[in-house]
């Protein structure tokens, strides 16, 4: 098997599908709608690192996860949350969650926080590896089908700044067709979301990437 390396010069920016939780703020931001809003129990680990080098080094050794060539950031390739950052207690941590991950993955991440001198904080495993399993069999995607439902606004919460959050809505047949849209869409400005309705749940995409919503 080849060892990946720090820097995978075959993937960019673009190919980026997960949520990049690179800041306290965003990691906050995430446990408190897990916790209290409408986010969802997925498997997921917290590790512990001593520095940033350590817990990037961590996350670009999974499978799913590589170092951007263009821009130097941790991509997945993978719809999850992921990421590391530095805490306020002066230490790092690296995070991957994810809806989809199974038994397997979420060993095999394990094994490579460990081995890169992580230590846990907090892991819920997936509990029924293999229903996780027969969802993730890819179908076809026929981008035809995607249908437009509505573009709409939301002003921005008082203490949050001033603009205003632009939604698009769309339905799609299926999550990898969803998927498929959303990887030909460019979204590059903050506030824009792009949400595509299907019966396995809601997919959308900002300026960070594809997310699970």
């Amino acid at each position: 098997m080849i060892k990946k390396t720090i820097i995978d010069m075959a993937y960019f920016e673009k190919d980026n599908h997960g949520t990049r939780q690179d800041t306290v703020q965003k990691a906050d931001a995430y446990w408190f709608n897990r916790n209290f809003g409408t986010g969802k129990p997925e498997p997921y680990l917290l590790y512990a690192f001593k520095t940033g080098e350590d817990a990037k080094k961590a996350l670009s050794e999974v499978g799913f996860i590589h170092v951007a060539a263009d821009t130097g950031n941790l991509v997945s390739l993978k719809i999850c949350h992921f990421g590391c950052y530095l805490t306020k207690g002066d230490y790092w941590e690296a995070f991957i969650a994810g809806e989809d991950m199974i038994l397997s993955d979420f060993n095999s991440i394990k094994a490579i926080f460990i081995k890169n001198n992580g230590t846990k904080i907090n892991e819920k495993a997936p509990e029924n590896d293999a229903a996780v399993q027969n969802d993730t069999i890819p179908v076809s995607a026929d981008l035809s089908k995607v249908i437009f439902k509505e573009k709409y606004h939301k002003p921005v919460p008082a203490g949050m700044g001033t603009g205003q959050f632009t939604y698009e809505v769309f339905e799609a047949p299926d999550k990898n067709t969803a998927v498929k849209f959303l990887e030909g869409k460019v979204v590059d400005e903050a506030l824009h979301y792009l949400l595509v309705d299907t019966p396995q749940g809601s997919f959308g995409k900002d300026n960070m990437g594809i997310y699970d919503a």
